[in-house]
């Protein structure tokens, strides 16, 4: 498979704006194929958004997508991932995929794909490997993000969290957790930006 990106630059970038271009377009071509290769349809139109969102590329741009792309990584990183079959298994009395779906459609748990496959954080699990309540509650404050920002909101730090990240205290402080997903959905609201 061949992969060609064009790169056309505006000429009314100055010498230093082309200069810094340049030196981050191969880092960014390395994360658009990384990206591409994880198969996330919704990280291609995001990427897609940000570079035709304005009048030129520019190194800010470059510099937003790599770090949009380095904290996604971070936050797959960061946590376990079960695939719907091994959370069938592990969950107490063993369970089925179905049972997985279910509770995903039900809005009660949400998993990133990659090549076709789905997981699950298992941050969002309790020790019986069944939904926490707490990441429903999340998920429906939260119901505008797509799964892999929901996945980099849990691993972000939070401030009204103290600067811990969600997942790390999901399960002993649950109600602060949604507590910070309602301040970061108040945050981001057009209303808040007055």
């Amino acid at each position: 498979m061949t992969t060609i990106i064009t790169v056309d630059l505006d000429v009314s970038l100055d010498e230093h704006e082309r200069k810094e271009l340049l030196h981050l377009i191969p880092e960014f071509v390395e994360c658009v194929l990384v990206l591409r290769e994880a198969g996330d349809v919704d990280i291609d139109k995001e990427l897609l958004s940000l570079l035709v969102g304005g009048p030129r590329l520019t190194a800010a741009d470059v510099r937003r997508a790599l770090a949009d792309a380095e904290a996604l990584r971070a936050g797959y990183r960061g946590t376990e991932w079960l695939t719907a079959k091994e959370l069938a298994e592990f969950a107490s009395p063993a369970g089925s995929i179905s049972k997985v779906r279910r509770w995903q459609r039900r809005g009660q748990l949400f998993a990133i794909r990659r090549r076709g496959v789905d997981y699950f954080p298992r941050y969002a699990l309790e020790a019986d490997f069944h939904p926490r309540r707490a990441v429903a509650r999340v998920m429906k404050v939260l119901s505008g993000y797509s799964a892999d920002q929901l996945a980099l909101w849990f691993e972000s730090p939070s401030a009204a969290l103290d600067g811990s990240r969600p997942r790390e205290v999901i399960g002993s402080a649950p109600k602060r957790v949604v507590a910070a997903a309602e301040v970061a959905i108040t945050e981001t609201s057009p209303s808040s930006e007055r």
